[in-house]
């Protein structure tokens, strides 16, 4: 059988030659740089979060629409990882097996859940050899009892409860959610609770209100139809083509025509031609422009607020409470007020653009372009990216006896090797001098980063562990709460 064949670059083998052990061995070597990559992931976006100022002078206007912007996440993901953060900052030995690659990702995300300092060890031992799932029925079991640790004769799973799959089209998705929040609200409202309950227990709520009544007039016995809504289904359809949308937070779901038919003649219609939507369609003719136009009429608004899905129009923004109508080129620089010169924006994001850290520009197509103040980092990124795909291929070799890196070898052009660097790190046998250069990339002081590196070294040499660069700078960026980011900060004796 022939061998398969792997033109990526990151793939230095000789395919035909390599041995099933040298293979496995680089395929753990890129699973643990993978873990190593997420540890750093998780860390950087807490700091990212609870440090005062960097989202909005990046132009961001919270951790959820960072996260969702560069790297798609949910509002769940998002809090996910910041709460796996913020619990590895609390547990060394997790941390420790998680970047040597010998705990998944899915498993420490539910040992972070019950784990602390003191039991940290035994969940690790009883994850040994468990699957994900085993792990996450344990601990579920153990959040739900009040037990710190794992079952003692934990060969079983403990008798969870079920789940009931369903399956929903947008539309429908769309209708449950927008009902659920709503009892949910009328709950609030009536009860004068706290908050909104879970979406479980309104299910079972309202599946046991129509197990308890008998339907009056056509309705669940205690209901009855509102003439007014505080919640929309919000549709779009094009008179020309036929088709129709479902308006979601993700954008336009198909749905077929007739479904908007049938509740058109009940809804709220709103019609925008599509003359309305060119450059200069607000201009009135034979009257005299005024070099600055008029404020925005109700009717525009209205306008504005249906095509943009009554939220802010600002990628990855999931924010649909008092949306503001902004004038993309503002009145007084001679920008019209008309649907084209339009778009919905949040309050906070309306205050970054006129303060200049969000800006919204048009490009030679007409089509919105939106640029942050934090996306100028990507042309580094960029030219970091063309340094390393024109430097040699890397590999490191373990020495022999230990679990720590002694040289880093480079792949030369003509096949032999040349020894560039010592334990220290990539280029330098100093840590010190690496984990510094290592925090100067990433923005930090000098002075701050020399503080959390030589924190960092002194705390590994206490745990009887030698300080190798990529340890000092997993300490050092560990150290940000010790050492704040002020030039000449003292350490905070509470950390």
């Amino acid at each position: 059988m022939e061998p398969t064949t792997c033109n990526s670059p990151d793939f230095n083998f000789d395919l035909h030659t390599i041995s099933p052990e040298e293979l496995h061995l680089e395929i753990l070597r890129a699973y643990r740089q993978g873990n190593q990559a997420r540890h750093v992931l998780v860390i950087g976006l807490v700091v990212m979060a609870d440090t005062e100022g960097l989202l909005l002078d990046l132009g961001y206007a919270s951790i959820l629409e960072y996260g969702k912007c560069h790297f798609n996440y949910k509002h769940s993901q998002t809090y996910q990882a910041l709460d796996v953060g913020r619990k590895l900052l609390e547990l060394p030995k997790l941390t420790e097996r998680f970047r040597q690659g010998k705990i998944d990702w899915s498993v420490v995300r539910e040992i972070c859940r019950v784990a602390t300092a003191e039991t940290e060890k035994e969940w690790i031992a009883f994850a040994a050899g468990k699957t994900s799932r085993q792990v996450l029925s344990e601990v579920k079991d153990a959040q739900e009892k009040g037990r710190k640790l794992p079952r003692k004769d934990g060969c079983s799973m403990p008798n969870r409860k079920m789940r009931l799959p369903l399956e929903f089209s947008r539309e429908e998705y769309e209708v449950l959610t927008k009902a659920l929040s709503q009892f949910g609200q009328e709950l609030v409202d009536l009860h004068g609770e706290d908050k909104k309950p879970d979406p479980k227990s309104l299910l079972l709520l309202m599946a046991r209100l129509v197990l308890e009544s008998e339907p009056e007039t056509g309705l669940p016995k205690g209901r009855r139809p509102k003439e007014d809504s505080r919640f929309h289904i919000l549709y779009q359809c094009c008179r020309d083509c036929g088709k129709a949308h479902l308006v979601t937070e993700e954008g336009l779901v198909d749905v077929p025509r007739k479904h908007v038919e049938r509740l058109e003649g009940a809804a709220q219609v709103v019609e925008i031609r599509s003359e309305e939507e060119l450059p200069g369609a607000g201009a009135r003719s034979g009257k005299h422009r005024p070099a600055i136009d008029q404020p925005n009429t109700p009717q525009l608004v209205e306008k504005v607020y249906h095509r943009d899905g009554m939220k802010c129009a600002i990628p990855s923004c999931p924010h649909c409470f008092h949306p503001h109508c902004h004038h993309i080129v503002p009145r007084a620089e001679g920008g019209r007020t008309e649907l084209y010169n339009e778009i919905l924006v949040c309050p906070l994001h309306h205050g970054m653009i006129h303060e200049g850290i969000l800006r919204i520009e048009r490009d030679k197509d007409g089509t919105l372009v939106f640029l942050r103040k934090g996306d100028s980092v990507w042309d580094i990124l960029d030219k970091e990216w063309k340094e390393t795909a024109k430097s040699p291929l890397c590999v490191v070799a373990p020495v022999a006896g230990r679990g720590r890196v002694n040289s880093t070898r480079v792949e030369n052009s003509s096949g032999g090797r040349e020894k560039i660097g010592k334990a220290g790190g990539a280029g330098t046998g100093d840590p010190e001098v690496y984990a510094v250069n290592m925090l100067l990339k990433g923005g930090c002081h000098r002075d701050v980063a020399l503080a959390r590196v030589r924190y960092a070294i002194d705390k590994l040499r206490k745990e009887g562990k030698e300080p190798f660069g990529d340890d000092v700078v997993q300490g050092a960026c560990e150290a940000y709460h010790v050492f704040p980011e002020k030039r000449g900060a003292e350490p905070n004796p509470a950390a």
